[in-house]
């Protein structure tokens, strides 16, 4: 088989544009809400069966758009499910924490807008995708930026209302392109969800115990950093032969950026106290060693789900 001169690509620049803007916003405005928001983003998701993730590697194995309509109508009524089970947990259990509602409500609208955003792939309407993922990263940090108070109060309701005009953008245009969501319940995104779990849980657990390892308090901007980059790999399976080539090369290279910086940074004796640390956002110099340990890190997770050492027969 004589090789392609353009290897294939599986990334979608927009995959990034909520984690970047989540990294943006910790590192501007609200770190410790960027960081909680994820959190309420995780817990939804996975009372749900993580679907908003999970319905990508459904879709891959659906032919029809029926069945893709199916899928979605299912991850819609699990993702309802979930955040009310969430919000269950958090007046039974959260009582004396405030911000558990409204940040469970944002997460909720986010992963909903999410599964939309990958309804409109699958309809083929690349642009409309990215377009309203592109709308909901600005509107999470105007959101943000909206519940900043002063002397650090804050009004997270105001969130919730700038997340669920992402998530109403997103369902609006996706079913008009996607003809609604007409057709019958379809449960292949309950069989893909260990799958799903394996991908949206992996980085998140090996970062938690590096943060923790290295008793960073400073970890939101990190932490994001790194799942920019796990975003930006992510596909529904491992990737082929000939697919992985350029993944593997790209991850190598964000391996040994960040080591080397790190060891820059680490090192080289007086180099942090030299540089003005005040005149970078949001103490960016303090945090780069420690977001560097993470990108490495998410690195190595996004080899170890969709990376492939394995030789191509036909070559």
């Amino acid at each position: 088989m004589p090789k392609m001169k353009h290897p294939l690509r599986l990334t979608r620049l927009s995959d990034a544009f909520v984690p970047l803007a989540l990294a943006i916003c910790a590192l501007f405005l609200e770190p410790s809400i960027s960081l909680r928001l994820f959190v309420g983003c995780f817990a939804v998701s996975a009372l749900s069966l993580f679907s908003c993730f999970g319905i990508r590697a459904a879709f891959a194995m659906q032919p029809s758009m029926r069945s893709v309509r199916g899928t979605v109508k299912c991850a819609l009524l699990l993702q309802i499910a979930g955040g009310l089970i969430a919000a269950l947990i958090g007046v039974l259990f959260l009582k004396g924490e405030r911000d558990a509602l409204p940040l469970i409500a944002a997460g909720l609208l986010l992963n909903i807008e999410h599964m939309f955003y990958e309804y409109l792939y699958a309809a083929g309407d690349r642009r409309s995708a990215m377009l309203t993922h592109s709308l909901t990263a600005a509107f999470l940090i105007a959101g943000m930026s909206l519940a900043k108070g002063p002397e650090g109060s804050h009004d997270l309701w105001k969130l919730v209302a700038m997340a669920g005009i992402s998530a109403i953008v997103s369902a609006v245009i996706g079913c008009a392109i996607g003809d609604g969501l007409k057709g019958r319940l379809n449960a292949q995104v309950i069989r893909c969800a260990p799958r799903a779990a394996l991908q949206c849980a992996l980085y998140p657990a090996v970062a938690l115990l590096i943060l923790w390892a290295m008793k960073s308090t400073a970890c939101a901007f990190p932490f994001f950093a790194g799942w920019t980059l796990c975003a930006l790999c992510r596909t529904p399976f491992r990737r082929s032969t000939l697919e992985a080539v350029p993944l593997n090369r790209a991850l190598l290279i964000a391996l040994a950026a960040s080591a080397a910086i790190w060891a820059v940074l680490t090192f080289i004796p007086g180099l942090m106290t030299d540089i003005d640390a005040s005149r970078l956002p949001g103490s960016l110099l303090a945090q780069l060693p420690t977001a560097c340990v993470l990108v490495a890190a998410a690195a190595a997770c996004s080899f170890a789900l969709y990376g492939n050492m394995k030789k191509n027969k036909d070559e």
